[in-house]
């Protein structure tokens, strides 16, 4: 049986699924997609193989040996499937940056390399809307970082054990971008077992961890790298319009990939 760990017990928009990390409504739609389709984008996303990189350490993701209907269920919300964080970020970045999957690097380049399209531009930029509403009206509201807009995703996972999962042993993981509208720097903050404390009110998921981390860390590095706040207009536009720079240069940058009907 599949449930919520905090149901709001109605009818979800995708928007709602995604904002209230809802397993039932992902799996619902995993359904409707089918194997194949989940099969596709994640490959597509780099989680079939070891990523490709400068570094020994690395290995290939672990994949269920049977996919049917269960296992197309589970993996939608994350269970059955087991990734690197590098992994997760990169297929993150795709999601965000215009559609664009490219191969993780350790080395500054000269210039931006070619990556391969996964999604549309405008698939692309929905999905930023919707990360953006995990921040403001879901999971996520410890994330946010004022004139940065972040945008991104809770993760909290039970750790396996023997003869199913651990629910006293977590990962609880935020990955988000900045700045939101328009994102230039992906971070992925994520906790080994972290413990619940009584200013966490008892709880150990990411909303209550993770998620402060990237905001304090997005607040410090922010300016460092260039950042500047933006007003909330500024931000709204972008994120209604799309960045025109950020399309064209992921038109140009993408080559050519085969796309399920």
């Amino acid at each position: 049986m599949i449930k919520d760990f905090h149901g709001e017990n109605r009818m979800l928009t995708l928007s709602e699924v995604v904002q209230h990390s809802s397993n039932i409504g992902i799996a619902r739609i995993a359904g409707d997609l089918g194997t194949a389709r989940q099969k596709f984008y994640l490959k597509k996303l780099g989680f079939f193989e070891a990523l490709s990189f400068e570094l020994s350490e690395n290995r290939p993701p672990e994949l269920p040996k049977h996919w049917g209907p269960v296992e197309t269920a589970t993996i939608a919300y994350g269970h059955g499937i087991s990734v690197t964080p590098l992994h997760l970020l990169t297929a993150f970045v795709a999601v965000v940056n215009g559609g664009i999957y490219y191969d993780p690097t350790f080395i500054a380049a000269e210039r931006q390399p070619k990556g391969a399209r996964v999604f549309s531009p405008e698939t692309s930029l929905v999905m930023r809307r919707i990360l953006r509403r995990v921040v403001t009206d879901g999971t996520a509201s410890f994330a946010t970082a004022p004139g940065y807009f972040p945008i991104g995703k809770t993760a909290t996972a039970d750790k396996p054990a023997i003869g199913g999962y651990d629910k006293n042993s977590r990962i609880s993981s935020f990955v988000g971008a900045v700045p939101g509208y328009a994102p230039r720097y992906a971070i992925l903050v994520s906790f080994d077992n972290p413990q619940p404390l009584k200013e966490t009110y008892g709880y150990a998921t990411a909303g209550w961890t993770a998620a402060p981390a990237f905001s304090r860390i997005t607040e410090r590095i922010a300016p460092l790298l260039g950042l500047s706040p933006v007003n909330e207009a500024t931000a709204l536009s972008v994120f209604v319009s799309g960045s025109p720079v950020l399309v064209k240069e992921a038109h140009l940058n993408a080559s050519t990939s085969e796309r399920l009907p």
